[in-house]
């Protein structure tokens, strides 16, 4: 069920180029049923590295064109999984998914990801968007359009060189996401800590209160020296909105409060009312 989704377990300096070519022969046999579970993957690993080890006159130095130290480093890896993520990996039988399909219009779900660490919640959230889009593509879907409102965007698809296989899913979304109904919102304190791509690909942006550091990263050389100025001094539920349509700047506040304060009134007195 998650075997798109283990790439995102890896730390991005453990997962390069090589092991990435080993894990697409693991993806192949999955996607041809040879190997169903996570415990018959581990077997079939441990099974090919022992082939390897006991070659009889001399030891096999590659499998499937892939060196044997970086097989090991793989099986390492994929053993720790299930004791490092405990309950998000099932090593046998069938598993529980979130029931996307079960999306109908006016239904939210709520996917609490913070008792995860930041790996956990990679694997989660890159399962969450991977589901939901192949609802949306799909030709018997129940809805015309999924929102999704994600915190933290920065950890999912970090301002780095390093280009993992959720955030490259992120930047495709953010890229055509729209066409098939998929709306992503995210939210971060820094919009010069999210990937640049993601954040050029976005069609609304919303600024609060803003630090003098981070006005002077790139994401904000649009803006005129006044606009940064008021950007430095916004007060609570004050916002600047940019659009891709409309390029001039706007301030508005939001949320718009549900009744007028009591500051607002301007309060009379009649002075003509009878004392009883």
């Amino acid at each position: 069920m998650i075997y798109k989704d283990i790439p995102s377990l890896f730390d991005p300096l453990d997962f390069d180029d090589k092991m990435e070519g080993i894990w697409y022969v693991i993806q192949e046999r999955i996607e041809q049923n040879k190997s169903i579970t996570y415990s018959q993957v581990l077997d079939w690993l441990e099974k090919e590295i022992s082939k390897a080890d006991n070659n009889k006159p001399n030891p096999l130095l590659y499998i499937y064109g892939h060196h044997v130290y970086t097989w090991k480093k793989m099986r390492s890896h994929l053993k720790r999984f299930p004791q490092s993520f405990e309950g998000l990996i099932a090593q046998a039988g069938v598993g529980f998914d979130i029931p996307w399909k079960d999306l109908g219009k006016g239904s939210a779900y709520v996917v609490d990801i913070a008792p995860l660490n930041d790996r956990g919640q990679r694997l989660v959230f890159g399962r969450a968007i991977r589901e939901i889009s192949d609802v949306l593509e799909s030709s018997d879907r129940k809805v015309d359009a999924v929102v999704v409102f994600v915190d933290e965007l920065n950890k999912f698809a970090p301002s780095s060189n390093y280009r993992t296989p959720l955030k490259t899913h992120l930047i495709n979304v953010t890229a055509r996401g729209r066409g098939v109904g998929l709306v992503l919102f995210g939210a971060e304190q820094f919009a010069s800590s999210v990937d640049k791509e993601i954040v050029e690909n976005s069609s609304t942006y919303l600024f609060g209160r803003t630090e003098s550091n981070e006005l002077r990263a790139p994401n904000y050389s649009g803006f005129s020296n006044e606009v940064k100025t008021k950007l430095m001094m916004l007060p609570q539920g004050n916002l600047l909105a940019k659009f891709a349509k409309f390029q001039q700047p706007i301030f508005v506040r939001f949320p718009l409060p549900p009744c007028s304060p009591g500051d607002k009134f301007a309060v009379t007195q009649d002075n003509n009312v009878d004392e009883q």
